[in-house]
């Protein structure tokens, strides 16, 4: 009987998030050529495009985003998500099917890593499996991701990061450059909340783990070293976006104010019941920064979970979950007085980031893992009872786990619907040559495939943008029309070189907004009200304008260095040992 279920229980284990998380996706994937359905998806898409068509077209790294508000910085952009490991999916089948991808791809990303962070704690397969589909089909991923949030994939990855603590714990020093990497990859694709929040995670999972082990021999020493080694190696392996990024930043601080909080009966309806409307009682922010719907069956096998954990002496593995829990809860419920958001909120970094109750998705990791825990003993436990006991208990068991995740599903995936629709943005004429046009905030997505700039546009960093800026004449000028002839010889994002024709010194003007990070051939560089120009002499002269930032070169060199010492210690360090 035990031989013939387990049989059954690995085959279980793959085909019921199969089915799931194939019913899950299905709506993503009816048609393929729709473009984003909400504003943020618009603005996503727009990133998109314009980071294809950077390197595909011109060839070039996108430093430079010329497309909307005169132009601004695009690699220093905290919202940019193009050193992704996920981005050749738009670069290879286009934005529409690019995105669908990346969606597709959190999702089974999610899945996999909860499974993986479960077998290594001991877990059997099918519970493992179970608690990894909860977790894909869980309401904060499918709010997020359908709403726009393209950063959430980073959450998706996040077990990976408790997956490889594990296993650097059973002897694989290997997995300490896994780690980083996947904390790297969190980073790089639009880390703003998934990065510092992973930290959070990661980091009191460490030192949870580090307690309830105090007894063993070197505990203290792998949480003061595993967790650090991972951080490090992870913001090394992105200096090439951290340097610009940061540099930004210090530049352009950026004002935000929260005051949200949560009540304990809210988390009955955010975690629950079926909210479908877009408001949440009298919370400043929108239904799908707080909803996380695990269904009453769901929410059963946690508290269940829960008090196995008690019971059974076998607790030990889950102990940091179980600890880790209850803690994000206390950051979701948001700004009260004496509440850990409220004292972490004053930390750098930190400080920029607002809606606490986005912690919901650390809430849901957790209790995946629990769940997992739960079924993975009660199944243990009726392996000691009679064959018909054991049968029926385990199929029960079985339903139950597989009935919270198609009805968490079923729910969740209608957020889908939102996600796409647009038609293809064909309604804008292509102009032959680079030119800047009065655009529109919600659609300038259709701009880059014009080869225009929208002036107008939806952005939540502060940029410096010239009061100058203008439609409707040349886009490289003379500052004195008298005093020669200016012509574009070349156009690039991050690049345009120009040939002038004058009869006295004069000083040439681009139809775009100046940063110290210009480069000047030919010229020297000046700021005319916030536009990019230089002052030419007379003569026939060949202006080139480059948009060139030290602290990119910075970043790629410590990068490289970054990359160069884990391939080394990756030779060096012989694979560890397989988890049982």
């Amino acid at each position: 009987m035990l031989k013939r279920w387990e049989q059954s229980e690995r085959w279980l284990a793959w085909v019921i998030p199969a089915l799931v998380l194939g019913f899950h996706c299905l709506p993503l994937w009816r048609e393929t050529a729709s473009w984003g359905g909400t504003r943020d998806w618009g603005y996503f898409f727009f990133l998109s495009e314009v980071e294809r068509k950077t390197i595909l077209e011109f060839g070039q790294f996108p430093l430079w985003n010329p497309y909307y508000f005169g132009g601004a910085v695009h690699l220093a952009n905290p919202q940019t998500f193009f050193l992704s490991a996920t981005f050749p999916f738009i670069l290879i089948f286009g934005t529409p099917i690019g995105i669908r991808l990346t969606i597709t791809a959190a999702i089974l990303l999610a899945f996999d890593g909860v499974r993986r962070t479960c077998r290594v704690l001991g877990f059997s397969p099918l519970s493992s499996s179970l608690a990894g589909t909860g977790y894909a089909v869980c309401g904060a991923m499918a709010q997020h991701l359908g709403g726009g949030h393209v950063g959430w994939l980073g959450f998706g990855v996040f077990p990976y990061v408790l997956w490889s603590f594990h296993r650097v714990l059973q002897g694989s020093k290997r997995h300490l450059l896994y780690g980083a990497l996947f904390l790297a990859w969190i980073l790089g694709h639009f880390g703003v909340y998934p990065f510092p929040y992973a930290v959070l995670g990661f980091g009191f999972y460490a030192l949870a783990w580090a307690i309830v082990e105090r007894k063993t021999p070197g505990t203290w020493k792998s949480f003061w070293t595993i967790p650090p080694i991972m951080g490090v190696l992870a913001v090394c392996v992105m200096l090439v976006r951290m340097v610009p990024l940061l540099d930004f930043v210090r530049g352009h601080p950026r004002t935000v104010s929260d005051s949200d909080l949560l009540r304990f009966p809210e988390l009955w309806e955010i975690y629950v019941a079926r909210h479908t409307e877009r408001q949440f009682g009298s919370h400043g922010w929108v239904w799908p920064e707080y909803g996380n719907y695990f269904g009453f069956v769901g929410f059963s096998l946690v508290v269940i979970s829960i008090v196995v954990a008690f019971i059974f002496k076998t607790r030990r593995a889950i102990l940091p979950a179980l600890l880790a829990l209850p803690l994000f809860i206390a950051f979701q419920m948001g700004n009260h007085q004496f509440g850990p958001w409220s004292a972490l909120r004053k930390l750098p970094i930190i400080e920029n980031l607002r809606v606490p109750s986005r912690f919901t998705i650390l809430v849901g990791v957790f209790a995946c893992l629990i769940v997992g825990f739960g079924l993975h003993t009660l199944i243990e436990w009726l392996k000691t009872k009679p064959a018909p006991m054991f049968l029926t208990g385990a199929v029960l068991l079985t339903i139950t786990g597989t009935a919270w995740c198609v009805d968490a599903s079923a729910f969740n995936r209608q957020q889908w619907d939102q996600t796409f629709g647009t038609p293809v943005p064909e309604w804008l004429p292509r102009s032959p040559d680079f030119v800047q046009d009065m655009g529109d905030p919600n659609r300038m997505y259709a701009y880059p495939r014009a080869n225009r700039g929208s002036l107008n546009g939806f952005e939540e960093s502060p940029l410096d943008v010239s009061q100058v800026l203008a439609i409707g004449r040349p886009e490289e000028f003379l500052i004195e029309p008298g005093a020669g002839t200016v012509e574009r010889v070349k156009w690039t994002p991050n690049q345009v070189t120009v040939k002038t024709t004058l009869n006295k010194p004069s000083r040439v003007l681009v139809n775009q907004n100046y940063s110290t990070d210009w480069k000047v051939e030919g010229g020297t560089l000046v700021n005319q009200q916030g536009l990019l120009g230089a002052d030419v002499a007379a003569g026939e002269t060949t202006v080139t304008f480059t948009y060139r930032p030290g602290t990119f070169l910075i970043g790629l060199l410590g990068t490289g260095l970054t990359l160069a010492l884990m391939i080394f210690l990756f030779r060096r360090w012989k694979p560890g040992p397989q988890p049982v």
